[in-house]
């Protein structure tokens, strides 16, 4: 895991084998206790490493080898555990995640959690997160750059359509 971290390019390749072993049924639990124990450390980690493994993380969840459930752990809203590393993280995770794929694949991997009552919380952290650190930072950089550019405007929108996801079952199209 640490080496997809450090080269882009075994990335991808990471990513296959991963999906190919989780897909016959080996190592999910191992996987989850590893990102999760990968989230406890981002506040120390370099930012080549940070950025490798957000964009990791996107792509597991955009090929639902994992699920946003795999977030139930990372305290949002925990002001002092959301350092600027963490914050970072998860940022270009969204960003990834959000920009990266169609609208499908996006709906599909919220809409995942929206029907479980356990992740309530989850969802609205993750909501609050969305807002404050996705959403008003493009709105900050709109602000002092003179608007914001194709890809910040597909971001805004794509935002408040998972907002929408998170909150109802119902088609959000």
């Amino acid at each position: 895991m640490s080496c997809v971290k450090d080269k882009m390019t075994v990335k991808n390749f990471i990513k296959e084998i991963i999906s190919c072993y989780l897909y016959c049924g080996f190592l999910f639990l191992s996987l989850q206790y590893c990102l999760w124990d990968h989230f406890k450390q981002l506040g120390s980690m370099e930012t080549r490493r940070i950025m490798n493994l957000a964009h990791l993380l996107a792509d597991l969840v955009a090929n639902f080898v994992v699920s946003l459930s795999l977030l139930k752990v990372v305290e949002f809203s925990d002001m002092r555990a959301m350092t600027p590393k963490v914050i970072l993280h998860f940022r270009i995770f969204f960003k990834v995640l959000l920009t990266k794929y169609d609208n499908e694949v996006v709906l599909s991997a919220f809409k995942r959690i929206a029907s479980s009552l356990e992740l309530e919380g989850m969802r609205v952290k993750l909501s609050v997160f969305l807002h404050h650190h996705v959403v008003k930072g493009l709105l900050q950089a709109s602000d002092s750059g003179g608007g914001l550019d194709d890809e910040q405007t597909m971001l805004m929108k794509k935002v408040m359509m998972v907002k929408k996801a998170m909150e109802s079952n119902s088609s959000v199209f």
